[in-house]
């Protein structure tokens, strides 16, 4: 009878640990699923010195808190294709000058606009393989007179 009690409660034990393992996989697979995704502006017309990141703060969109405040860039969570676009844009006799950075500097892409008569815009989007931990901002080239209809976004592409 101890031989078949202990059976018994060790297939138990066999069957909540597979069940436990099922749960981990639905978890790792929402995971593959899940959106990153965000999109952010500015509230207000800002300059930024010359080698500093644009600092947003208005929040359109931030899935799974893709973009951190705090360092004004997105922060990779699962390793993976992104897409980026940002648009810059500044009023009439000013002009803007940005680098779309990944991590240490590397450069991704550029967004210059030009002193124009009118106010001016100019975008650029770009696609790249990132790793958990790796970050993405804009950095200025210059002093650069940046306007509210500026705006960053970047989603998970796969």
């Amino acid at each position: 009878m101890d031989i078949f009690n202990a059976i018994k409660d060790l297939s138990l034990v066999v069957k909540n640990q597979m069940e436990d393992v099922q749960s981990i996989r639905t978890g790792v697979e929402e995971l593959k699923r899940r959106n990153y995704a965000f999109t952010v502006k500015l509230a207000n017309k800002t300059i930024v010195a010359n080698g500093r990141r644009l600092l947003f703060d208005k929040e359109t969109n931030n899935s799974s808190d893709a973009f951190d405040f705090t360092e004004s860039a997105f922060v990779c969570q699962m390793d993976g294709v992104y897409f980026f676009h940002a648009m810059i844009c500044c009023q009439r006799a000013e002009s803007a000058r940005y680098q779309i950075v990944r991590n240490s500097g590397d450069v991704l892409g550029f967004i210059y606009t030009q002193d124009a008569i009118n106010n001016d815009c100019a975008g650029n989007g770009v696609t790249t393989s990132l790793r958990t931990g790796d970050r993405v901002w804009l950095k200025s080239k210059f002093d650069s007179h940046t306007d509210p209809h500026t705006y960053f976004t970047g989603f998970k592409l796969q």
